[in-house]
């Protein structure tokens, strides 16, 4: 259960703001694409936005997840760094060494770095600095039994949604790679996966965007909404600088209005689902002025077993 500090208003708020700017961006792809271009963004809003939120809320029904600390104060400056970010890493930074590097694992290799930078460093100095510490508020209590079964039965969902709609099992039929290449790639594959993306996306859109905007918002359900929003949003400028748009199945030069439409209708429904699981396993954290004792009270008895909460969100999240 929610703190009873935290009001209705910006819960339906954010579900009408969200709502308001999913079905502009639907409209937009659907009078400017072709006949086929609301499918993607609808399967993608019924599957990711609906169907695996709610089997995310029935598999982690015995999860009992800690408070911690409010980290509302950094919640301005994590937003403002996130349209900087968004515009010159996302999108001008990674467009310059796309054509400035092109041999691999040297591009991939750079890539990452920057990522761990300004996704992970950066965001954590920002919220040490003006939540009190990132040890402070990330420290959480799990019933760390109680994961196998949102772990394994999402994860088995996410894998049957990928074998229908997504490239991977065609791509992988095209390289015609022996089972034993298989046996030992894909786990590397995965653990690079995991700090690529899974660790660098959770921890910048989950751990610092999304419990900021909770606690400033004072509700787990408006962080989740406005951070999936803006988690699409993010998107946006890489779409429309390295004109992705053939790689994600549109003909034509890309327009920033493609771009943006694309990025809320197709890609912030990921958001919502990934971001809905993290807050049912991690919890909230306490308003301002709540009761700090309860949060001391699970960090005391989680010393010993404290896990680091985005290790696992960054898991599941490779698991689609």
């Amino acid at each position: 259960m929610f703190s009873s500090s935290f009001s209705r208003a910006p819960s339906l708020g954010a579900v009408v703001v969200y709502l308001a700017c999913y079905s502009v961006a639907l409209v937009f792809l659907g009078t400017t694409g072709g006949d086929d271009a609301w499918l993607d963004p609808l399967v993608s809003f019924g599957i990711l936005g609906v169907i695996f939120p709610l089997l995310a809320f029935f598999l982690t029904r015995a999860v009992r997840p800690a408070q911690s600390p409010s980290a509302a104060p950094a919640a301005p400056a994590i937003v403002i760094y996130l349209a900087v970010f968004a515009l010159g890493v996302l999108g001008y930074g990674f467009t310059a060494i796309h054509a400035w590097i092109k041999a691999e694992p040297a591009l991939s290799l750079t890539l990452l770095v920057i990522k761990l930078i300004t996704m992970v460093v950066l965001p954590a100095l920002i919220v040490g600095w003006l939540a009190g510490g990132v040890r402070r508020w990330l420290a959480t209590s799990w019933h760390t039994q109680w994961l196998w079964l949102p772990l394994i039965g999402i994860g088995i969902a996410m894998l049957a949604f990928q074998a229908v709609f997504g490239r991977g099992l065609t791509t992988l039929n095209a390289l015609h790679l022996p089972l034993t290449t298989l046996l030992w790639t894909a786990p590397v594959c995965f653990l690079w996966l995991l700090f690529e993306v899974g660790i660098t996306e959770e921890f910048l859109f989950r751990v610092a965007l999304q419990t900021s905007l909770a606690d400033r918002l004072r509700s787990p359900i408006a962080g989740v909404l406005v951070g999936a929003l803006l988690f699409g949003l993010a998107h946006a400028p890489g779409l429309y600088l390295r004109g992705s748009a053939g790689e994600e199945g549109m003909d034509g030069p890309v327009t920033i209005g493609w771009a943006i439409a694309y990025s809320i209708a197709v890609i912030s429904p990921s958001g919502i689902f990934v971001r809905h699981i993290v807050r049912r396993v991690v919890g909230t954290h306490a308003q301002p002025g709540a009761d700090r004792r309860i949060a001391c009270a699970h960090r005391s008895a989680a010393e010993s077993r404290a896990v680091h909460p985005d290790l696992v969100a960054g898991v599941r999240f490779y698991l689609r």
